[in-house]
């Protein structure tokens, strides 16, 4: 009495059979309401990794990798039109986008075939396309020694870095952030009293992050202190 297919019709593999003549079959409990348009875009999630063994009695394999590893996306996931209207989700919410998308590979990649790129062309923005359309507010870089006002880039970047990176690469932030930078433009991502508390258990457990910026590993280990 504890199995479903005590009851219910199943198919040659064991699974419940769920299409019907006359619609499908599907669970109506709260935790699995699958009728409800939420239940795909936003919790079947943890019902599936809460209980996968009850997820397999209906659904095969190609059933999750159709959307997760597939290319194209499904409609009841994003509507037709929601190319337009993207980036306002993209921008709230970077780490459910980057959920299913590659920020590094997906998102640069269908905004270089769009033209909508830090360059030329008619769809660019960025200090090599004047006259042309600004991503960042006025403010977002700031200069060396101003006061960051409220549109600077460090509030964006400690909000969330995953953002920052679907565009920009690593040597964007070295450039200023770095011992390799000219003096004048150098700056510190460092939080006051970061050698005392951090540096030294930091730089022991991976000193590889600490040398993408600090070249000198004899003078990293001074910085770091005793």
């Amino acid at each position: 009495p504890a199995a479903c297919a005590t009851c219910h019709p199943t198919g040659p593999d064991g699974r419940l059979r769920t299409d019907w003549p006359r619609g499908k079959l599907r669970p109506t409990t709260p935790q699995q309401d699958h009728a409800d348009p939420a239940w795909l875009r936003e919790a079947h999630a943890d019902s599936a990794r809460a209980m996968p063994a009850a997820c397999d009695t209906c659904h095969k394999p190609p059933d999750c990798s159709g959307c997760h590893l597939g290319r194209g996306r499904p409609m009841e996931i994003h509507p037709a039109d929601y190319i337009l209207s993207h980036p306002v989700d993209a921008r709230r919410d970077g780490p459910r986008c980057a959920s299913c998308h590659r920020e590094q590979t997906f998102c640069r990649g269908c905004h270089a075939q769009s033209g909508v790129v830090m360059g030329t062309g008619p769809l660019a923005f960025g200090p090599a396309t004047p006259g042309r359309s600004r991503f960042h507010p006025l403010g977002f870089a700031g200069s060396q020694g101003e006061v960051p006002g409220p549109e600077h880039h460090r509030h964006a970047a400690r909000r969330s870095l995953p953002t920052c990176v679907s565009c920009h690469a690593e040597r964007d932030c070295v450039g200023c952030h770095s011992t390799q930078a000219a003096p004048s433009l150098r700056a510190s991502p460092h939080p006051p009293g970061v050698a005392r508390r951090l540096c030294k258990r930091a730089l022991g457990a991976n000193p590889r992050g600490c040398l993408k910026c600090h070249s000198d590993p004899a003078e990293l280990d001074r910085l770091c202190g005793p």
